[in-house]
């Protein structure tokens, strides 16, 4: 129920060639997860990128890149890439039909990993310009929170505690709303905000006049 905003911008920071990585992945469609593969005729991780790279392509694979995005740095994304060993010939342990995007996950996961002392960290801010009674000024409302370790890590506490919180807001009958919820309600958004906290997961907010 923002309104009357003329401008707002909504934008997450990656490392430098995520972005045109992850758009490769997609335009390729290695994410795509509506039809199935079977894994008598897929069964290496060559043979799935395979079905997706035209076969004269396999061995100059940076040539078809070049054709399909033109502004992609093919160098940086090779690197990234080869990181993965997604054009080599390791089983990708699927026993039943699987699709494109559960097998770009599979092969993810075991190569996007934390180390045993790596740790990882969320940094999100919010700056809300506004004015009142002629003046302008400025609300600063952010968050940082680091990971404990590589399995209690930052990223999963802020994605997996909200939800455990609405989970128990609903068992013990303390929000009514069933089906399909999004958390811009304030009978989800108040509780949940309120136990993150306690939890030591909260925002730190700074007012200015401008």
């Amino acid at each position: 129920q923002l309104e009357g905003i003329d401008t707002l911008y909504r934008g997450t920071l990656r490392r430098p060639g995520y972005c045109s990585a992850w758009n490769f992945f997609v335009q390729l469609g290695l994410t795509d997860d509506t039809f199935k593969l079977n894994p008598t005729n897929v069964s290496t991780r060559r043979q799935f990128i395979q079905q997706f790279l035209p076969e004269v392509y396999m061995e100059n694979w940076h040539e078809y890149i070049q054709m399909l995005l033109p502004q992609t740095n093919w160098i940086d994304l090779k690197e990234k890439l080869d990181f993965i060993k997604i054009f080599d010939d390791i089983p990708l342990g699927f026993t039943e039909p699987f699709t494109a995007a559960q097998a770009l996950q599979s092969i993810l996961e075991q190569h996007w990993v934390l180390g045993n002392q790596d740790r990882d960290l969320v940094v999100m801010i919010h700056l809300i310009d506004y004015q009142l009674n002629g003046k302008k000024n400025q609300i600063k409302s952010y968050l940082v929170h680091e990971g404990e370790d590589p399995i209690n890590t930052a990223m999963a506490k802020t994605v997996g505690l909200p939800l455990a919180i609405a989970v128990k807001l609903f068992v013990l009958g303390e929000a009514s709303a069933i089906g399909v919820q999004i958390p811009v309600a304030p009978q989800w958004y108040l509780p949940i905000l309120k136990e993150m906290e306690r939890l030591g997961v909260g925002f730190q907010e700074e007012h200015y006049s401008l």
